[in-house]
């Protein structure tokens, strides 16, 4: 009888270490970047707006889009104050935002709808480093969906509107006592790329081709860390 000869136990190997941008303190954008949320978002505005003439829609459509990082807020009053040339009362501006809320609420909770790609890459990065969201989507609204859709223990602070893009992220480098030139901000808009600078942030593109040659740098993809342009350094 032929015996198998008996194999040793092998050690379990390390998991791999993921590439990853050199900074120590990494600040997400939500939507288009942690979850695929724009087509809902769009569709939540042409839905509360929805008794206006489509032309106003259609340009409406346009400003939404290019303004990826701009809160519902400011989108509202935008839309009322510069494409209708009308006044918005606080009732009227209310009724609108609850209605946002409840159509977003009921199509946002979706585990489906984030984006692996980056799930993945936060999920592998190392517990030393700190990691934030600031969004333009509201911030109870943000940090419950987050809560829910359970990658909310993955950041240190989640931050939202009303509050604007700019100023959560300077008040994250003043409370965490972060020197700007170790953080990086992540997002899919030109907006988010004007918020990174105007607290002298890096800023990397994703998801948007349109931000190719804007900032530092653009992902192509998180896993294998994919950088499609980098920004020379003089």
């Amino acid at each position: 009888m032929i015996r198998r000869k008996k194999t040793e136990p092998q050690p379990a190997k390390p998991a791999p270490t993921l590439a990853r941008l050199p900074f120590s303190a990494y600040i997400f954008d939500f939507d288009g970047v942690i979850l695929d949320a724009v087509s809902v978002r769009t569709k939540a505005f042409l839905h509360i707006f929805r008794d206006h003439p489509k032309k106003a829609l259609d340009e409406f459509s346009q400003y939404h889009l290019a303004n990826g990082g701009v809160s519902r807020f400011i989108k509202i009053r935008y839309f009322f104050e510069q494409i209708l040339k009308q006044e918005l009362d606080k009732e009227t501006e209310k009724k609108l935002l609850d209605e946002f809320a409840l159509f977003v609420r009921n199509k946002l909770y979706n585990q489906d709808l984030l984006i692996a790609d980056t799930i993945m890459f936060i999920e592998h990065l190392p517990p030393n480093l700190s990691l934030f969201i600031a969004s333009g989507s509201e911030q109870t609204e943000l940090r419950s969906l987050c809560e829910y859709l359970g990658i909310a223990s993955f950041f240190t602070k989640i931050v939202g509107s009303p509050t604007p893009k700019a100023q959560n992220i300077a008040a994250l480098l003043q409370e965490f006592f972060l020197n700007p030139s170790d953080a990086v901000f992540i997002g899919d808009s030109r907006g988010d790329y004007e918020a990174a600078q105007a607290n002298n942030v890096a800023f990397y593109g994703y998801n948007n081709l349109d931000l190719m040659g804007i900032g530092d740098g653009y992902i192509e993809q998180f896993i294998p860390l994919t950088i499609k342009w980098k920004k020379t350094q003089v």
